[in-house]
């Protein structure tokens, strides 16, 4: 019987037909006719590899192309050379380079010099003109690589490398040698350096020292049926027994190492002594241990098997992994969210430049804030080939709300109850849409007609004994009787507290002595016949004997209207009213001094007087929270805010008892 003079290293034949396999062979091309050495260094770490190039004359400007191995990548190159030089690279990972070129004579030592993808100073310089061969072209991926993975030991993120998108199982697959039960120890050939320092790189190992001899490399790799066969003397059960010679010691250790007994059942003496018994066996066991090793063996191939096609698969495929994205804004916020998914295996994905997860079924999802003007997404992946799929999203948030002026909170009434006054009366008068003149007084209809609420639920005036009077409603003569007959027959003398209140036109007298409120049926040019004298109304109606009488007056007499239109067109812009004493007992609310506007407030759709008077009327001008407002208290609620809405053009007045309690709340 003849033992097995050698044994092939399964693995290793197998990893250089994938090597060979994922690495197109471009040594063949008949288009590279010269081949150079060249050094590369990369921020400042220095590799070795040999191009394969030709060069192109019939193009004006000249131009090179080349093909190489740099650190363990594919890599294109091309050159054009005039008065601006420069060089481009692109690999199959898509690290690239580019820079500027300076050529030489016959390009004996020129040299590029440049940036890289990653940012990093990139520098090569060529030795001579064809001076390599093809031989050493087509060995420079062996060679490249074992200079490469020196160079770049616990430099791996400053150039990207394939690898990094290989799965683990992948990974130790081709850096561990491989037993048939278990993987054992890292390979130490150059072709699975890449691979080991991948490994390393990634906290993997094999479960063994990483320090290893040859010799112990050749017994990691013999399989098991081999290592019996050197280990034993006899080839076939059931009469093996372990080999006497001192040479197979090794193979002995090692198969009892990994458990196996060859075949031997015998107690023997190894090298020294022999066993002068020998073993009894069954063949039921004899049977069982063969079916064992031939199970572990079906194992094993389909193990091999299913690596093959998964290696096989991932080096055909050219299909890139396919992008599926939404997204949802809030506000400044954007969820993006989606699936990512590839014929082989997504290998990483990343947004912004930041490794995201994905769940078992592609899914995934993102937050990010998105500026003011807007945010592209690119979004990056890559399968276990390292094809690659982008997508861009662009972000943009919805217009943002501007202030568009100060908001007034509606007028109401109703929120706090006041005290009956069964005893008082009062007179309501707006007038917006004038008969007699086209300028009209805007929301003083509106005004008089939501003071009717006030008057009921905040003066505490039964609705029985008020008077409203609004636009055509408000005529001279209308007006007239109401304060000579209504009031004075109504009245009860020195019981009723009388309110008197007007929204509409004011007009002075040329001289500015005298005041007049406009009617509806006013005519601005006869104001003696057509208008109300403010003094003679005041004394109508302290005919009726009242307890006190309040006037509040939405109006000027300057002569503009609230829209700033002039009533009588060629008077002056601003008619100056002298002050007038008021009679006993009165309290009067004016909207502005004499010679100022009484304007409107536009987001309130209310005159600016009426709008806070009756604002402050509901509680807001109860400074001392007295459940009491004072004449006092509501004329200073009232100045503050309109001084300040109407930046100081209008200041509200008051004349009178200014601590008459005009609301007494509940």
């Amino acid at each position: 019987m003849f033992k097995q003079s050698f044994t092939i290293n399964r693995n290793f034949i197998f990893t250089l037909v994938f090597v060979f396999s994922f690495f197109p062979t471009i040594c063949l091309s008949k288009d590279f006719n010269k081949f150079s050495k060249v050094t590369f260094s990369i921020n400042n770490i220095i590799s070795e590899t040999i191009i394969g190039y030709f060069e192109d004359d019939t193009n004006n400007p000249k131009t090179a192309h080349a093909k190489f191995y740099l650190n363990g990548d594919l890599c294109d190159g091309n050159v054009t050379i005039n008065n601006k030089s420069s060089f481009k690279m692109e690999c199959v990972s898509g690290y690239s380079a580019k820079g500027t070129y300076f050529p030489t004579s016959k390009s004996i030592n020129a040299m590029g010099k440049g940036r890289d993808s990653k940012g990093n100073e990139f520098i090569f310089r060529i030795h001579g003109n064809g001076t390599a061969t093809f031989n050493s072209f087509s060995k420079s991926l062996l060679n490249f690589n074992a200079i490469a993975s020196t160079n770049v030991t616990n430099k791996v993120n400053k150039i990207y490398s394939p690898l990094k998108n290989y799965s683990n199982e992948l990974i130790i697959s081709n850096a561990c040698s491989f037993d048939g039960f278990k993987y054992t120890n890292f390979k130490l050939d150059v072709v699975s350096r890449k691979y080991v320092d991948e490994a390393k790189r990634r906290g993997l190992d094999c479960d063994v020292k990483i320090a290893i001899t040859k010799s112990e490399q050749f017994l990691a790799d013999l399989d098991n049926e081999n290592l019996c066969d050197k280990a034993t003397d006899y080839l076939f059960w059931p009469n093996k027994k372990w080999s006497a010679k001192s040479s197979d010691l090794k193979y002995i250790n090692e198969a009892k190492r990994r458990g196996l007994d060859c075949g031997v059942k015998e107690n023997t003496t190894i090298i020294t002594s022999k066993s002068n018994t020998k073993p009894t066996v069954s063949s039921a066991e004899l049977k069982a241990e063969r079916n064992k090793r031939l199970q572990l063996e079906r194992e094993l191939a389909e193990i091999k098997n299913k690596l093959k096609q998964e290696k096989q698969k991932i080096n055909k495929d050219n299909q890139k992994p396919s992008i599926n994205v939404f997204f949802e804004l809030n506000g400044p916020n954007a969820k993006i969210y989606g699936r990512i998914t590839d014929n082989t295996e997504v290998a990483e994905v990343l947004i912004e430049g930041e490794a995201i997860g994905l769940k078992n079924n592609g899914i995934f999802n993102t937050e990010l804030y998105v500026p003011r003007n807007g945010l592209d997404i690119e979004i990056v992946a890559y399968d276990l080939k390292g094809n690659k799929a982008q997508k861009t999203l662009r972000l943009e948030r919805k217009e943002v709300t501007h202030a568009s002026g100060p908001t007034f909170d509606a007028l109401n009434p109703s929120a706090k109850s006041v005290k009956s006054n069964p005893f008082a009366l009062a007179l309501i008068i707006g007038v917006a849409d004038y008969a007699k003149t086209p300028a009209n007084a805007l929301y003083a209809d509106k005004d008089a007609q939501q003071f009717y609420d006030y008057a009921t639920m905040k003066l505490g005036i039964p609705s029985s004994n008020i008077k409203e009077l609004v636009n055509d409603k408000a005529d001279l003569g209308e007006i007239l009787i109401n304060v000579k007959d209504w009031l004075r027959r109504s009245a009860k003398p020195n019981k009723s507290d009388i309110y008197i209140y007007f929204a509409g036109h004011g007009l002075a007298s040329q001289d500015g002595t005298k005041m007049y409120l406009l009617p509806y049926d006013g005519r601005p040019r006869l104001l003696e016949n057509t208008a109300l004298l403010r003094g003679e109304l005041f004394k109508d109606i302290q005919q009726a004997n009242p307890r006190s009488v309040t006037v509040f007056l939405d109006t000027c007499y300057s002569g503009v209207t609230r829209n700033e239109e002039m009533l009588i067109a060629g008077r002056p812009i601003v008619i100056k009213t002298k002050e007038q004493a008021i009679p006993d007992g009165f309290t009067l609310f004016s909207a502005a001094s004499n010679e100022q506007i009484s304007r409107p407030l536009e987001e309130a759709k209310h005159g600016m007087f009426s709008y806070f008077l009756m604002k402050g009327m509901e509680g807001d001008a109860d400074a001392n929270n007295d459940n009491k407002i004072t004449a006092r208290e509501l004329h200073a609620y009232v100045e503050q805010n309109v001084v300040q809405q109407s930046s100081g053009s209008q200041t509200p007045e008051l004349q009178g008892d200014k601590d008459r309690v005009l609301v007494q709340f509940n």
